[in-house]
């Protein structure tokens, strides 16, 4: 499998880094082909740059479950029309969106956490600031943003199987 970047046509294939910089345009390569594109602008450093914290993200630990989830929830967002530009951040740091998923659902799911007010107890598995005012709030909106979806699509699919 190779990519080609369509603006300057340098190539890299699946054994090479999963991004390349390509002129203006950064080039995150997801399994199966799929790829994320998006302009780079002046701030894009002081924000973090989107090649960059899509690598930190795949780098946060060696759960080896954390690759294949983070490919499947990307493409799923590319293929349902909302492609993840760039990764969210909270307290300066990349917000580990596979942690996140996973103490959710370790908790009993958005519903659970929700009722039970247990976004302290997420922010603290996050290892995020516990001083953050806005944390549950800003947890619950990604989360419902990246995984709503996500979830009830795979609990269908597993359900048909």
């Amino acid at each position: 499998l190779v990519l080609k970047c369509s603006d300057c046509s340098c190539a890299t294939d699946e054994q090479e880094i999963r991004h390349a910089v390509c002129n203006k345009l950064k080039c995150v390569y997801l399994q199966r082909g799929s790829s994320i594109w998006t302009e780079e602008t002046d701030g894009a450093k002081a924000r973090g740059e989107p090649s960059r914290d899509f690598a930190k993200l795949y780098e946060l630990d060696n759960d080896p479950q954390r690759k294949a989830f983070l490919d499947e929830l990307f493409v799923f967002m590319q293929k349902r029309g909302t492609p993840v530009n760039r990764i969210p951040i909270m307290a300066k740091q990349v917000l580990d969106l596979y942690r996140l998923y996973k103490l959710v659902t370790e908790k009993g799911g958005l519903v659970e956490v929700i009722n039970k007010k247990l976004w302290r107890e997420i922010t603290k598995g996050l290892n995020l600031p516990t001083s953050i005012t806005s944390a549950a709030f800003t947890l619950r909106t990604q989360y419902v943003f990246f995984f709503v979806f996500f979830t009830q699509i795979k609990l269908l699919f597993n359900q048909n199987r």
